[in-house]
């Protein structure tokens, strides 16, 4: 029993750790069921827990007996094998080796004890039988291998009939002992049952699902009077009862499934009782034991699958059905499900067992009496007391339909009692819509005060015969001490609200809900602004004429607190609130938006508490305080959409995308122009992210940024105890296997709006060509027109360069690092000093204006004597720069036409190459150029030099009468040089006059009129000949032919410097006066001429 007991605990464990986690029972001590075994327990599932337990409880049985099976083991492949050593009482044990079938029907007998090893193979009997009840008594019994006989079969499939619904006959009564009679050799024959018999992992072949799918005729086991124990995993389908028996053992955790599948009988019929043997030779070695016990923890599911409704699941001759400590007992039948027919006899669900007895059709589904008697005795015809207890922390649920209660009570058993001590559950329900209690007939003698309904320390709930039994009920009253009433409607009752409203016949279901309240949450995200939660009550069956599943399991449906069977749950959210709700008729506890002093979304990924109770109807207060409860918020909102650090802008000249504020961890993605979305960055710790792109963006291309989060794929569904509940509405499309990623477009889920991924147009910042123009003018008016400008060499050209950042004003279009450049052609001579700037008509520092002078190499090569650079730095859009430029056309000019072009070339915001930082930015750039005014340059004939003044020097006036020359030469007083420029194309003769305009005079300081005049006292010697300088006449002081023509000439250094003595006999300007003057200083005036001399 230590073992038992210990193997219990580590069995308890394991469930307890292998236990499924769910998003929410993660967080919470995992649902663990109370009855371990249920319907949908599989065999492979049991075998792996369970079969060490199994192979104790058959050792200790062996024990029991003495049975010692391993003395003569024959292991058996063929069928006259096992014929052969069934039929030797010298073998102890037959293992099959396979499936094994009779080549006819036959009848083995067998008079010592057996264990029969199926191994899991089949036994096909072809319409014969096994028997064991050819050992006439006891005294026969040699005791080779046991203390007593005993049969174990286990680990078999047993068939009898292949046939299509096959029954029972003469030769094929049952599997084991069908071969003597449907009772043996008699009613009161003991030969059966001085056998214990015992099977275990036993489950029986079918002809497909549904009824009439036996493959045994009659029954597994004809043990009238015998005891039955059964062990492990079962499931025996037979044409008729499973088992005729006089004692039901199932052992701790056995699993068994019991159906009829052809006749209206009980599953398990009690054949006989003691008082059937009185008198019969070996009745006292009888092993029958009268009772019908289900072990602990075990489960056991009778079905009856005809229509018949006379015969309860366990029918006739027990004294007692005990169903054990956290066993399940469910009974599926048309009609009554549990009646007596002994005196004295009880129904008895101990501690924790569940009881489900679910009528199909009509009649008492609990019946305190019998339905009828097969076999009689003095007991059954004299039956004054009966009695139905289920204890203290068990459930009963009994669904029926009868006009007189489904708990019904007849007068034949004045002394009949159903109490429900304590239960953790019950529900009785009458889908007649007549009373759930009361007498099996109207008439007044069928009504006994001795006919007892009794519920101790139960809540209870009542439905009038006319409520909707689905929906809540009319009352609900906690903590009542005791609800009592019989047959004839005297009630007792410590609740003083029931005492006023309860009559027997106006109620058609009463329920008692004592469970411990567990919260149930409806799934929590962080786009809710209200939570709710349901508070589970447990559940019940749903009854109705097909109240079981296929695999024995009664088919339930959950009662939740609501606004009748009210409880209230203390919640505690991730924002610190705490509220306290109540249930409500939807059977919701809400904690509303407005309940929450902290606005505001639940943090995903904390969590919220919640603790249910009960609330007592009359006073409020509260009582049966349930287990806090946890669940996790779930994350179904995306991240806040990207937010660019350059305020949500990208230009076609971006190198790099940066982002801010997200969150970290965090994946963004971008789409260009709706292609597919690529993984462009991580958001840092900081929020931050960058992604370096490797080709530019193009103007309007459409960018869409998407974040996504690292949540990972939501639930659909939570696990909440027993139940799974779906997230409604569903998990939204913004959610993946990842996370949560921004929408498209604006998406409401539940309570929340999620805003859409971040679009973002490429601006275009890369401004256009910039416009440059260039005019001149040029000094010189063609002599014939005024208007129109012409160039010659000595003209003033004035150059204007007109650059501007054409983009318009709004923009940011910037033309970055411009310089404007103009290369000076050779023609013209340049000054720096005087070229001016502005910039938007606003003179500007030439500080930034410098010439740079090209090699003699370079000169020629471009034919540019230097360049002229302006640096502008950054053109906003519209800025405006005007160079103004002056140059004078020299000789160099002459014959040719001067172009002069200007650039301004500026930097895009572009490199060249996006992936190398040193790269240079583009440039972009643009000319003028412009001709000179008036076409080829001609040259002019000029005086580019003449004297100003000539100084005779002091003459004594006594040497009045002498010729007086200018000393060229001289350093003390120089005289400038007469000096004539030819620059013309084709050359021409020319020649040099001077004209005397004013006459040598003396003039006395103060005055304006002359006082004295040396009139023709001036002359000019050419060619050795003297010509005096009258008023306004010319006289030729040099004609070009007389010399070869250059394109300057130095008249003054070339003939009259000539190395002579005499300066008086040398070219150049003489005076000599003509009458004495007076002794002062005499001036005079001459104008030089040069004139081209046409030749014919």
């Amino acid at each position: 029993m230590k073992k038992n007991i210990l193997y219990l605990i580590l069995i308890f464990i394991g469930m307890l750790i292998t236990a499924n986690i769910s998003y929410a029972e993660e967080l919470n001590t995992p649902y663990v069921e109370k009855y371990k075994l249920t319907g949908k327990t599989t065999n492979d599932n049991y075998q792996k827990t369970y079969s060490e337990l199994n192979k104790q409880q058959n050792d200790d049985w062996n024990a029991k007996y003495n049975f010692k099976p391993e003395t003569n083991v024959k292991t058996v492949s063929t069928w006259n094998e096992f014929k052969n050593a069934f039929q030797d009482n010298n073998v102890s044990k037959i293992i099959l080796n396979n499936d094994i079938k009779a080549n006819s029907a036959e009848r083995l007998d067998r008079q010592e004890s057996m264990e029969l090893d199926g191994q899991g193979h089949e036994l096909h009997l072809n319409r014969g039988t096994i028997n064991v009840d050819s050992l006439p008594n006891i005294e026969s019994f040699t005791k080779k291998f046991s203390s007593v006989p005993v049969f174990h079969m286990h680990d078999i499939k047993p068939v009898q009939d292949d046939a299509n619904d096959p029954t029972q006959a003469a030769t094929r009564w049952a599997y084991l002992n069908g071969g003597r009679g449907l009772e043996g050799d008699g009613v009161r024959n003991t030969q059966r049952g001085i056998w214990q018999y015992r099977i275990g992992n036993l489950i029986t072949p079918t002809n497909g699902d549904g009824q009439r799918n036996q493959k045994i005729n009659g029954r597994l086991i004809n043990a009238n009077g015998g005891h039955i124990s059964i062990w492990g995993y079962n499931k025996v389908i037979s044409a008729a009862e499973n088992f005729y028996t006089g004692g039901i053992t199932y052992d701790p955790f056995t699993y068994y499934i019991g159906e009829i599948a052809h006749y209206n009988y009980s599953t398990i019929w009690f054949l006989n009782s003691r008082e059937n043997y009185n008198g019969s030779p070996g009745e006292e070695n009888l092993t029958m034991t009268e009772n019908f016990d289900i072990g602990d923890n075990s489960f056991v599911y009778l079905h009856n699958t005809g229509n018949g409704e006379s015969f309860p699941g366990v029918y006739e001759h027990f004294n007692n059905i005990n169903v054990g400590e956290y066993a399940t007992f469910n009974v599926n039948v048309p009609g009554t499900a549990v009646a007596f027919n002994h005196n004295n006899s009880t129904f008895l669900g101990k501690k924790g067992s569940k009881v489900n007895l679910l009528s199909r059709a009509g009649s008492a589904t609990i019946l305190m009496s019998n339905t009828q008697s097969t076999r009689p005795t003095p007991s059954t015809s004299q039956m004054k007391k009966v009695n139905f207890t289920m204890l203290e922390d068990s459930e009963l649920y009994v669904y029926g339909n009868n006009r007189y209660g489904v708990v019904a009570y007849d007068r034949s058993v004045p002394d009949a009692v159903v109490s429900l001590e304590s239960l953790e559950a019950f529900d009785i329900t009458n889908t007649n819509k007549n009373r759930f209690v009361g007498a099996n007939g109207t008439a007044a003698s069928n009504q006994n005060e001795g006919h007892i309904f009794k519920v101790s320390n139960s809540d209870i709930s009542l439905w009038k015969n006319n409520t909707d039994l689905n929906h809540s009920p009319d009352y609900d009253v906690s903590e009542v001490g005791l609800f009592q009433v019989d047959t004839k409607g005297n009630f007792t009752t410590t609740s003083d609200e029931l005492k006023t409203v309860y009559k027997i016949d106006d109620f058609s279901r009463i329920s008692g809900m004592n469970t411990v309240p567990q919260v149930e949450w409806n799934p929590v995200t962080d786009a809710d602004y209200t939570q709710k939660a349901k508070v589970f009550l447990g559940d019940i069956p749903i009854g109705g004429s097909d109240p079981f599943d296929e695999y024995g399991d009664a088919k339930t449906k959950p009662v939740y607190a609501d606004e009748i069977r009210k409880a209230q749950v203390k919640f505690t959210d991730t924002l610190g609130n705490e509220h306290i709700g109540v249930s409500e008729s939807d059977n919701y506890v809400y904690f509303r938006k407005n309940d929450h002093k902290v606005a505001g979304f639940q943090k995903a990924g904390e969590i919220m508490s919640a603790t249910p109770s009960r609330v007592n109807g009359n006073n409020g207060g509260t009582y049966r305080e349930g287990v806090l409860r946890k669940t996790r918020v779930i994350d179904v909102t995306p991240p806040n959409p990207a937010e660019l650090k350059s305020n949500n802008i990208v230009t076609n000249s971006d190198r790099q995308i940066k982002g801010q504020n997200g969150e970290p961890g965090a994946s963004v993605y971008m789409s260009i122009n709706g292609k597919e979305k690529q993984k462009i960055a991580t958001v840092e710790a900081d929020g931050s992210w960058s992604y370096q792109l490797d080709s530019y963006l193009e103007l309007n291309d459409k960018l869409v940024f998407y974040v996504e989060d690292k949540s990972g794929k939501a639930p659909d569904s939570i696990v909440e105890g027993k139940v799974t509940v779906p997230l409604d509405p569903k998990v939204p499309a913004t959610n993946n296997e990842n996370g949560n990623i921004n929408p498209d477009k604006e998406t409401s889920y539940r309570d929340a709006v999620f805003k859409p991924a971040l679009i973002v147009t490429v601006k275009d910042i890369i401004p256009r060509t910039p416009n440059i123009t260039k005019d001149v003018e040029s000094d010189t008016p063609e002599n014939v027109s005024k208007d129109k400008q012409v160039t010659q060499v000595g003209s003033t050209l004035t150059y204007t360069i007109t650059a501007q950042n054409i983009e318009p004003e709004n923009s940011d279009k910037v033309l970055l690092n411009t310089v404007i450049e103009d290369e000076i052609p050779m023609g013209l001579t340049f000054d720096l000093s005087k070229v001016t700037v502005t910039k938007n008509d606003i003179e500007q520092p030439t500080d930034t204006l410098t010439y740079t002078e090209y090699s003699e190499e370079e000169k020629q090569t471009k034919n540019k004597q230097g360049k002229l650079t302006y640096s502008a730095q950054d053109l906003q859009p519209q800025d405006t720069i005007k160079l103004t430029i002056k140059a004078i056309v020299n000789r160099d000019g002459v014959g040719k036409v001067i172009n002069n072009t200007a650039s301004i070339i500026g930097k895009s915001p572009r490199l060249e190459n996006i992936n190398d930082d040193t790269s240079n930015n583009i440039e972009i750039k643009n000319n003028a150029n412009v001709d000179n005014p008036g076409g080829t340059v001609f040259g002019v004939l000029s005086l580019i030099s003449a004297p100003e003044k000539f100084d005779f020097g002091k003459v004594k006036l006594t040497d009045f009468n002498k010729v007086q020359a200018v000393d060229m030469k001289s350093t003390e007083n120089p005289v400038i040089p007469l000096v004539v420029e030819d620059t013309r194309g084709i050359k021409s003769n020319w020649r040099v006059t001077a004209t005397l305009i004013e006459e040598m005079n003396y003039t006395k300081p103060g005055e304006s009129t002359p006082s004295d005049t040396l009139t023709d006292s001036l002359s000019f010697t050419y060619k050795n000949v003297n010509n005096i300088l009258r008023l306004n006449v010319p006289v030729t002081v040099f004609d070009s032919k007389d010399d070869t023509v250059k394109d300057e000439y130095k008249i003054s250094e070339n003939f009259w410097q000539q190395n002579n003595q005499d300066n008086t006999k040398q070219d150049g300007l003489k005076m000599k006066a003509n009458k004495v003057p007076t002794a002062n200083e005499y001036k005079g005036k001459l104008e030089w001429t040069i004139e081209d001399v046409k030749t014919n």
